[in-house]
């Protein structure tokens, strides 16, 4: 079972040592918010919360622009830029 596995690891004391050393080993900064919803999102009707969807990030290895969404009101849409 993954969820167990990445219990496993979440509890491990290097991995907890290595987080508390986050920045040198360049863990993504929403690592632990994650680790702690693990059993939430491997149910069977797991919806992302609004905050999960805003912590989640991939940095961007290429050059981009704005990207823009539009939802499905054709009168709403966003716009993203990326940080890197």
């Amino acid at each position: 079972n993954i969820v167990d596995v990445v219990l496993s690891l979440w509890h491990d004391p290097g991995v907890k040592e290595a987080v508390c050393r986050s920045r040198k080993f360049q863990l993504n900064n929403s690592a632990v918010y994650y680790f702690n919803l693990i059993e939430r999102m491997a149910a069977t009707n797991y919806i992302p919360t609004d905050q999960d969807i805003l912590r989640s990030r991939v940095k961007t290895t290429f050059k981009v622009g704005k990207l823009t969404y539009k939802l499905f009101d054709p009168h709403l849409a966003f716009a993203l830029e990326p940080i890197g």
